[in-house]
């Protein structure tokens, strides 16, 4: 006992003549990350999302995060772009060439959208400002080929910008060595030559047709001059039988309130010359009534030749204009390309807003998912877009957290505000 209780004591003293050490600081937390690091990955979403809608709501938090950047919008817009979706892309573009003027993709971007809606002016200026920076976009090429086509063939265009007129006449030597610029300038150059052969022939064609109907016109009218007056005649005719009937049956009424001095003789003569006058214009009523007839079915003979003339001649206005239209008909306008790929514009899809990275299981996740793709369009000036989508989210995620707002803008867009 007493060698244990000199070991434990041994113990207890080697232990204490150990220094004690203090204790270890704990590891600092990690850095919180910056918010470049947060819109690198929200971009890198951007570039990865799988639906639009995934695409659009990474978009607005880069956007929020780092308002007015460059990389922000240009990385949402090619990824539209590569989507299908240049309309989307448009919004985006139009930030880009506020920021950065010579925003190449941009312009080109918008030159596009303005040729789809037949703005050709605007179309021109746009095209022209992408074309020296996107010279081997086959896209641009194309849309500037036919631009040009139209500048120099088509009689009726506009004042354009110096600025865009200078643009083509310093480039058209380069771009008439590309085939894309080639073809498209000969595809829409071909149509406008056309227009002149199309001219010539229905401008023998028309007038004749046009000459027909006007006289087809004047003919039906004086018929109808001449009815009215038929008619007007047999109805003062008509007026004169009712008053003569009426003095007739005044005298069969003699010593009924026909003075007294009226002789008998006189009241006898009065009732035939009454009945002979009414005889009278019945019969010229009853010529009158076969000449109206006869100027009826003329008139109506008159009328249908002259629908059927204006059907002719609205057929072949219709046919000259289709035909003086047709290089229009030839533009064909094509997105500019991404990487060297151009996308085709596909129909645009409201489900695919709806369909993104967040778990189909989370009504929360889901309903601000939206509620951030409607402010994106609020603030693009796309209303009817938004209140498709907040409707959308108030039907289906009306108890969540973001119905509240979601209400509000709603409110914000109705038309009595």
């Amino acid at each position: 006992m007493r060698i244990w209780g000199h070991f434990a004591l041994a113990v207890v003293v080697a232990v204490a003549a150990v220094p004690v050490q203090a204790d270890e600081a704990p590891a600092p937390p990690p850095p919180a990350a910056t918010r470049e690091q947060k819109v690198a990955s929200l971009l890198e979403q951007v570039r990865t999302a799988v639906h639009p809608g995934a695409a659009a709501a990474a978009y607005a938090r880069a956007n929020a995060l780092k308002p007015g950047n460059v990389e922000v919008h240009e990385t949402y817009l090619k990824r539209m772009l590569r989507f299908g979706l240049p309309q989307i892309a448009m919004y985006p573009a139009r930030s880009l060439v506020a920021i950065e003027p010579n925003h190449a993709l941009a312009w080109a971007v918008l030159g596009y959208l303005d040729g789809r809606e037949e703005k050709l002016p605007e179309a021109f200026s746009a095209t022209m400002r992408a074309i020296g920076e996107l010279g081997a976009d086959p896209s641009v090429l194309n849309n500037a080929g036919q631009l040009a086509a139209w500048y120099d063939y088509d009689p009726g265009v506009p004042r354009l910008s110096d600025a865009a007129r200078r643009r083509l006449a310093q480039s058209r030597e380069e771009l008439s060595k590309k085939r894309e610029f080639t073809e498209a300038y000969a595809r829409v150059a071909k149509a406008y030559q056309q227009r002149d052969a199309v001219r010539a022939k229905y401008a023998k064609l028309v007038p004749p047709v046009e000459e027909a109907t006007r006289a087809l016109e004047s003919q039906l009218a004086e018929i109808k001059l001449q009815f009215d007056s038929l008619a007007a005649e047999i109805d003062a005719r008509n007026r004169t039988i009712e008053t003569l009937e009426r003095e007739l049956n005044h005298y069969y009424w003699y010593g009924y309130g026909v003075p007294a001095d009226y002789s008998y003789w006189y009241v006898q003569q009065r009732r035939a010359y009454l009945r002979d006058r009414i005889h009278e214009e019945q019969a010229a009523v009853d010529v009158l009534r076969q000449q109206l007839y006869r100027v009826r079915t003329a008139g109506e003979q008159v009328e249908t030749e002259l629908d059927a003339g204006k059907e002719r001649l609205n057929a072949l206005v219709s046919e000259r204009d289709h035909a003086l239209n047709k290089p229009y008909r030839m533009l064909r306008w094509d997105p500019p390309a991404v990487g060297g790929v151009v996308t085709p514009e596909v129909e645009y899809d409201g489900g695919l807003w709806n369909r993104s990275a967040v778990a189909p299981d989370d009504p929360e996740a889901l309903a601000a998912q939206r509620l951030r793709v409607a402010q994106l369009y609020l603030r693009h000036d796309m209303p009817d877009k938004a209140r498709a989508i907040l409707l959308d989210l108030l039907e289906k995620y009306g108890s969540t957290e973001s119905a509240l707002p979601a209400r509000v803008l709603l409110d914000d867009l109705s038309p009595a505000r």
